[in-house]
């Protein structure tokens, strides 16, 4: 039980200190709720969150079952293939998203 307990208290540290829920819900979400609430009421803003985090946390529970699953053959030259492209799309990615920017701004 000692190892699980470490696990879940790393995991929660983790998601503490995470920024990204707090630059969400400080820019774009309390507006949309706020947004929601005054056009429609208090059922939009309730929806919006419901849907939200059932969602968020079905794509965390999809992601860690189909992990699990494939963990039996994701290694050796499957694995190691699969890292390689995933670098590949980051670093595509990070190129296109620079340019992006650079657009905007000059």
């Amino acid at each position: 039980m000692g190892v699980h307990r470490n696990v879940l208290l790393t995991a929660i540290t983790t998601n503490v200190f995470n920024p990204h829920p707090y630059l969400f819900w400080a820019t774009v979400g309390t507006t949309l709720l706020l947004q929601g609430f005054a056009s429609y009421g208090i059922g939009v803003p309730i929806s919006f969150l419901a849907a939200f985090y059932v969602l968020l946390v079905g794509m965390k529970m999809l992601i860690v079952f189909l992990l699990n699953w494939g963990r039996n053959w994701l290694r050796g030259k499957v694995y190691h293939a699969l890292l390689i492209a995933s670098g590949v799309l980051l670093a595509m990615l990070g190129i296109w998203l620079f340019w992006e920017g650079w657009q905007v701004f000059y």
